[in-house]
C-alpha cells in the first residue's frame, strides 16, 4: 500500500505522462522527464517486498514514459534512455517470472528484446554485440512460451479480431517477430566477428 508522499509521486507521474501527450517538443519532454523522476522517486519508497505487483506496475508505468521519451530524444541522449527501459524491464522480470505468470513473463521477455535491439542500435559497434546477444536470448525465452498449445484461447482470441485483415494468429506473428530478431542478430554477430579479424 502506497503511504501519501508515494501516492503523490505516483499520481503526479501519472498524471505528466498523460500531459505530455497533449503538447509539443520541446515541452513534451521536459513533461516526460519530470513523469520520469516521478515515478522514480515514488519507486525509492515503495518497496517491492512490500507489494511487488504493484511495484511491477510501477515499474511498467515508467518504462511507458522513458519510451515516449526515447522516441523524442537523439543521440547519447536517447542512448541512455534506452538503456534505461532495458534495466526497467529487467526489473518487471524480477517479478513477472515464468513460475508465477508464464504469459506476462513472456509479454515482458519479448518487448526486453525490442528495446535491447533498439538499444544496440544506437551504441558504438563495439558495445552492440552483447546486446544482440541478450536481444536474441530474451526473445527466444518468449517463444518457449508463446505457443497456440500452452495459449489457445490467446491465438484464438486474436485470430477472431484480426481476422483476414492481418492473417496472422497471436503465435505467429510472435514467433515471426522474434525469429527476425534472432536472425538479424546472428547475422550482425557473425559481421561483427568478421571484422574484428580484419
Amino acid at each position: 500500500m502506497l503511504n501519501d508522499r508515494e501516492s503523490t509521486q505516483y499520481s503526479l507521474a501519472i498524471a505528466l505522462r498523460k500531459l505530455s501527450g497533449t503538447l509539443e517538443a520541446p515541452d513534451q519532454i521536459q513533461v516526460l522527464k519530470d513523469a520520469v523522476k516521478a515515478y522514480r522517486e515514488a519507486l525509492l519508497v515503495w518497496k517491492l517486498e512490500d507489494s511487488p505487483q504493484d511495484w511491477a506496475t510501477a515499474q511498467n508505468n515508467l518504462i511507458f514514459a522513458l519510451r515516449a521519451e526515447a522516441e523524442l530524444v537523439e543521440g547519447d541522449e536517447q542512448a541512455t534512455v534506452l538503456k534505461e527501459i532495458a534495466t526497467a524491464y529487467r526489473a518487471v522480470l524480477r517479478v513477472r517470472t515464468r513460475q508465477s505468470s508464464s504469459q506476462k513473463w513472456a509479454e515482458t521477455q519479448d518487448s526486453l528484446g525490442v528495446w535491447l535491439w533498439n538499444q544496440a542500435k544506437v551504441y558504438p559497434s563495439s558495445e552492440r554485440v552483447p546486446l544482440y546477444r541478450e536481444a536474441e536470448s530474451a526473445s527466444e525465452a518468449a517463444l518457449e512460451v508463446r505457443t497456440k498449445t500452452d495459449f489457445p484461447k490467446d491465438v484464438d482470441a486474436h485470430s477472431q479480431q484480426s481476422g483476414s485483415r492481418y492473417g496472422k494468429s497471436l503465435e505467429s506473428y510472435h514467433r515471426s517477430r522474434a525469429n527476425q530478431t534472432i536472425k538479424i542478430s546472428r547475422r550482425i554477430y557473425a559481421k561483427s566477428i568478421g571484422d574484428s579479424h580484419c
